[in-house]
């Protein structure tokens, strides 16, 4: 028996050494995975901030979220300063810059110049390509009708209601991204633990 089995104080060093390279093994490499993420994030944000806020956009369950909360805080933002007395041509141009979307604001820097030659509030928002149907037609009722107040009024509840969606679906999809996520390292951890546990029962 004594040749069979190694002595505890040599068989407790070595398993809980192949414990620790299997876990620290598993950590460092997914460390240096995110922090390389992290760091192209960083890089391709600065150097092409329309392109990278485009990317965001187009991610799944965010990026349509992403898009309701600028379009909201537009809506809001157009619907105050309007009411406050600026003109809607001005309105727009300060209203663009709460989107805080270098992509969309692209989209919607020309919704000014269409009002400048002759067309409607409507027409500007449509002519951005970004804005939902229902939002766009709350405003050409508003014009037919001469309530444009109301109708931009309309404009962010209906913005503020999808983004409350939105909001509520962000807050059921990120803790289960993040449970999934972690529930994949342990998983990791522990497949490689008893890997590395096994390979030094059978070293004896």
């Amino acid at each position: 028996a004594a040749l069979l089995l190694p002595p505890l104080f040599l068989w407790v060093p070595r398993s809980f050494g192949a414990y620790a390279r299997a876990v620290f093994g598993t950590a460092l490499p997914f460390a240096a995975g995110l922090g390389t993420v992290a760091a192209v994030a960083y890089l391709f944000r600065e150097r092409a901030p329309e392109a990278f806020d485009r990317t965001l956009l187009s991610l799944p369950v965010l990026g349509g979220n992403l898009k309701k909360l600028a379009l909201a805080r537009f809506g809001e933002s157009l619907a105050a300063l309007y009411s406050g007395g600026v003109e809607i041509r001005k309105g727009l141009r300060l209203a663009v810059r709460a989107l805080g979307n270098r992509w969309l604001e692209a989209r919607c820097r020309g919704m000014a110049g269409v009002v400048e030659r002759g067309g409607g509030l409507a027409d500007a928002l449509e002519s951005a390509g970004v804005f939902p149907r229902e939002m766009v037609g709350a405003v050409a009722v508003g014009e037919r009708t001469g309530e444009l107040d109301g109708a931009l009024n309309a404009f962010a509840r209906l913005a503020q209601e999808e983004a409350d969606r939105a909001i509520r679906a962000l807050l059921i999809a990120i803790p289960v991204l993040v449970y999934l996520l972690v529930a994949l390292y342990v998983a990791v951890v522990v497949v490689s633990a008893f890997g590395a546990y096994f390979r030094t029962l059978g070293s004896f």
